[in-house]
C-alpha cells in the first residue's frame, strides 16, 4: 500500500495508541484505503480501593458496569472514538479534503478467546492489499480467478488450510471481482 497524506496520519496514530492507553498493544494491522484492520488487546486494568472494608493497599478489579449513554475509560469503543476523532482533527487541520465521511459512524468487533482464533484474524488482516486490488469497491479493480487468488495467498503469505478457507468464506471475499 501507499498511503495518501490521510493514510499516513491514519497509520501514525494507530501506531501511537500505546502511548495513550498503556494497557494496550497492537498486533496486526493493515490500513486499507476505506478502512482498517486491527487487532488491539487491552490488559486488565485494576485500581486501588480506598473504601473502610477494604486495605489500601490492595488491588480491586476496575469496574466494568457500562451505564446507557456513558462511556467506560479505557473501554475498546472509547479507544477507537478518541482515535477517530483525533485523526479527523489532524486531518481538517491540515487542510485535507475527502468526499465521502472520513468513519463509518461504527466499528466491527470481535473478540479473540483462542490462540487458533488469534493465528487466523491474523491470516485473514495481513493479505488485505491483495483482496483491495480486486475489491468492487476499487475504481481500479482487475478480475481475478480463484486459482490465481490462491496461488498468491499461498506463495506470498504462505496461506492455505483453514486460514485460506476463513479468508474465502469472509465477506471481504465476496466482495472479490472473481472471474
Amino acid at each position: 500500500m501507499i498511503f495518501s497524506h490521510i493514510g499516513k496520519i491514519v497509520e501514525a496514530d494507530f501506531r501511537a495508541i500505546p502511548n495513550h492507553y498503556p494497557n494496550v498493544s497492537l498486533d496486526a494491522f493493515q490500513v486499507m484505503p476505506n478502512h482498517l484492520h486491527a487487532i488491539i488487546t487491552i490488559k486488565e486494568t485494576s485500581r486501588r480501593d480506598t473504601t473502610p472494608s477494604c486495605p489500601a493497599n490492595e488491588l480491586q478489579p476496575a469496574p466494568r458496569q457500562r451505564q446507557f449513554g456513558k462511556p467506560v475509560k479505557g473501554s475498546l469503543s472509547t479507544i477507537i472514538g478518541a482515535y477517530k476523532s483525533g485523526v479527523t482533527i489532524k486531518v481538517q487541520n491540515a487542510g485535507l479534503q475527502f468526499k465521502e465521511p472520513l468513519w463509518q459512524s461504527r466499528f466491527y468487533d470481535h473478540v479473540i478467546r483462542y490462540d487458533v482464533d488469534f493465528f487466523m484474524v491474523q491470516q485473514y488482516i495481513s493479505p488485505n492489499p491483495v483482496m483491495w486490488e480486486h475489491d468492487i469497491d476499487n475504481p481500479n479493480a482487475k478480475p481475478i480467478s480463484f486459482a490465481e487468488f490462491e496461488k498468491i495467498l499461498e506463495e506470498k503469505y504462505h496461506i492455505s488450510g483453514k486460514a485460506l478457507y476463513m479468508i474465502v468464506n469472509s465477506k471481504k471475499f465476496g466482495r472479490l471481482r472473481i472471474t
